[in-house]
């Protein structure tokens, strides 16, 4: 890219001065999440607050903690009878991690066998995960489940699959252990386990649309199959499995919360990260993200172009660095976790989103029709985060294109 190179030229003490401050900021942003991190890690889970308990058996009216056989809080009815208990997942091993590590429940049980409710208080499953569970009212419908007969568990829901599986396998285990330990009922398990892993046919597509990004980003492949791997990593990685890196995964990743093994796609596009970047830098930004690929597809739509001048060109790099340290300073020391999900991806792509992410993304698209790939060269986080990977880690030597 022509400017971009004339951009290099330009070493004004602002562009010089913009550059320090926004290094300074990142690194600043950097070490606040990993002292979080650490701080989480020796914290442990929270306690749940009195509302959860009560919502989590509603028909109690106190509870009272108890250590043995396992920590739990009984429930007491109006009368001062106990008329069943509360548990926490993670006191019933083994915990089930979801998306983005273990979701922490609380699950209410009567003294008849019976699961009264089921609460997810506190996780770390992307947000808009999270969001479409609750909002399909997957809690409520294992609520009432007589543990004493058998029962089907319900449907996982499509697009949180991973995060739905973990809330059904979890809670159904918790119930059965205070049911049986706590009130000596005798429990029957399900008709079928919600433990089964994604359909396999996509994680094979999914792996083998990545290694052949990977050839095409390496090797010096012929444009047209450049340009016929950006589509086709558009419809599988967006639309089929929508589960493109976003910076909602990357803070997590950051503060020690991996994915578990239930997390197939998401796995799979870390290992290519960890292959492509040391082979051929940031690829993933080239060929793999489908948000990069909508605009690219735009670009090809429209011959007017704008050129921005160098001197903006310059400052774009510390601008995006400044923007970067500033959403991981929100979301995760100052725990306003809504700040990393500012890319519209998951939202975009499951066909869900709001008006204004409607507006946000069509702005982006037609200002791409002019400016090659407005989003990723002007503002994407997430791209920013690659570009420092690829810098720490130096690629070996090969024929592949760096600039976006």
């Amino acid at each position: 890219m022509p400017h971009q190179r004339t951009a290099r030229k330009i070493e004004s003490p602002r562009r010089k001065q913009a550059a320090t401050t926004a290094n300074v900021f990142l690194a600043l942003a950097f070490l606040a999440v990993i002292l979080r991190g650490v701080v989480d890690l020796g914290a442990g889970p929270p306690p749940p607050e009195e509302s959860t308990l009560q919502r989590a058996l509603p028909d109690a009216v106190r509870f009272e903690k108890h250590p043995d056989p396992f920590p739990h809080y009984l429930a007491y009815g109006g009368s001062g009878n106990v008329i069943g208990a509360v548990v926490l997942t993670d006191d019933c091993p083994p915990p089930v991690k979801g998306y983005m590590g273990v979701i922490h429940q609380a699950v209410g049980v009567t003294d008849r066998g019976v699961m009264a409710g089921i609460v997810p208080y506190s996780h770390n499953e992307t947000p808009y995960y999270m969001d479409m569970v609750l909002d399909s009212g997957l809690p409520a419908d294992l609520s009432e489940v007589d543990l004493k007969t058998t029962y089907p568990d319900p449907d996982t829901i499509s697009g949180a699959t991973v995060s739905s599986r973990a809330i059904i396998r979890d809670a159904r285990a918790a119930a059965i252990i205070a049911a049986r330990s706590l009130f000596g009922v005798e429990t029957v398990e399900p008709e079928r386990d919600p433990s089964v892993g994604p359909v396999p046919w996509r994680a094979i597509l999914l792996a083998c649309c990545l290694i052949l990004s990977l050839v095409a980003g390496r090797f010096g492949s012929p444009r047209w199959l450049r340009e016929a791997t950006i589509v086709l990593n558009l419809l599988v990685v967006g639309i089929l499995v929508n589960s493109p890196l976003t910076l909602s995964v990357s803070s997590r990743l950051m503060v020690f919360n991996f994915p578990g093994w239930g997390s197939t796609y998401l796995i799979l596009i870390l290992l290519y990260l960890l292959v492509s970047i040391p082979l051929s830098g940031r690829s993933y930004c080239r060929l793999v993200c489908p948000f990069g690929a909508l605009q690219h597809l735009a670009d090809r739509c429209c011959p007017w172009k704008i050129t921005p001048g160098a001197a903006v060109v310059s400052l774009l790099p510390p601008f995006r660095k400044a923007l970067l340290a500033l959403l991981l300073t929100l979301a995760v020391p100052l725990g306003m976790s809504g700040f990393s999900q500012i890319e519209p991806f998951y939202a975009l792509f499951s066909f869900r989103m709001t008006t204004l992410v409607w507006i946000f993304v069509t702005v982006v698209i037609i200002v791409s029709l002019f400016w090659r790939r407005f989003w990723c060269n002007a503002f994407c986080p997430t791209g920013t985060l690659l570009a420092l990977l690829s810098r720490l880690i130096r690629p070996v030597k090969g024929k592949f294109d760096e600039s976006i």
